[in-house]
């Protein structure tokens, strides 16, 4: 394989390393902290399934499996989601699954104090132009995946959770979108810097006290929201050229220890909000998930 694009991230976490390789590897704790939904059937040989609803789900062949110090994972599908579909959407030509092999290789280390440093290897990414989109999201959205790791991890372990997912898809650029968003219109979580207390009433009425562990205008903002009880809050906003031009924001809650009602309730309350801020805006049915 040519390719040798690929991302590379890590993080310590105040975990045993068993506990991390768990969360690793195991459905139902995969479900605490990534996917909405897992399978597993560990062993060398074995298949990891995530699902985040169609077509935002693929199986993983396991590769390595050592545990609690390895697993890689490999990916033979064709590729990642929006340059498939963009592709379809304009007649392009596919790049043949034999060409490339995407790969997740986590490493797990022990460090001091009983903490546990996760590094990850995330390659098979096309070199070609149509990929830059799809390599820049994905590298981002691990960063998110981490933070959430080690929140699960280090604040609620064992937990179930609750997801909140907003997202919308419009033609706008991508700053206007991230200023719409964060404004006192929208979020109200302007000016804020990593490590910055925060207590807001957004657009909704909503109240959202927390601390900042990323903000990285016009893309991403992470934080913990002390008063829905720790929960994990992402706001990315990602930007895709095809099939053509466009925005899609998305607000996402992880949720522990909060009933379904209060789920539900925030779930429409950030669903009317996007819809507020970005009114009439064109669906794009081809990229809907």
């Amino acid at each position: 394989m040519t390719n040798q694009r690929k991302i590379e991230h890590e993080i310590e976490i105040d975990a045993p390393v068993e506990t991390v390789w768990k969360a690793l590897t195991d459905a139902s704790e995969l479900m605490r902290w990534f996917p909405l939904d897992a399978r597993a059937e560990p062993g060398p040989g074995g298949i990891i399934w995530y699902s985040w609803g169609p077509p935002y789900e693929g199986k993983n062949r396991i590769e390595v499996w050592d545990p609690p110090r390895r697993l890689k994972l490999t990916d033979a599908s064709i590729g990642g989601h929006h340059v498939v579909e963009a592709a379809k959407a304009t007649g392009a030509a596919i790049e043949e699954p034999s060409a490339r092999r995407v790969a997740m290789d986590f490493t797990l280390e022990a460090a001091a104090g009983g903490k546990t440093l996760l590094r990850l290897v995330h390659s098979g990414f096309g070199e070609g132009a149509d990929w830059d989109e799809e390599f820049d999201a994905t590298s981002r959205g691990w960063v998110h995946e981490f933070l959430g790791l080690r929140h699960y991890l280090e604040g609620h372990r064992g937990e179930d959770r609750r997801c909140v997912w907003a997202r919308q898809k419009i033609e706008l650029p991508r700053e206007e979108t991230w200023n719409r968003l964060m404004s006192s219109k929208g979020l109200n979580l302007e000016g804020l810097a990593r490590g910055d207390s925060f207590d807001r009433v957004i657009s909704t009425g909503d109240r959202l006290q927390g601390n900042v562990l990323l903000c990285k205008p016009p893309n991403d903002f992470c934080a913990i929201i002390a008063n829905l009880n720790g929960s994990f809050f992402r706001v990315s906003n990602e930007y895709w050229s095809k099939p053509r031009p466009h925005a899609e924001p998305n607000l996402w809650l992880s949720t522990y220890g909060l009933l379904n009602h209060q789920a539900l309730a925030i779930q429409a309350s950030l669903t009317k909000l996007l819809a507020r801020l970005f009114p009439a805006q064109i669906e794009l049915p081809s990229l809907t998930p």
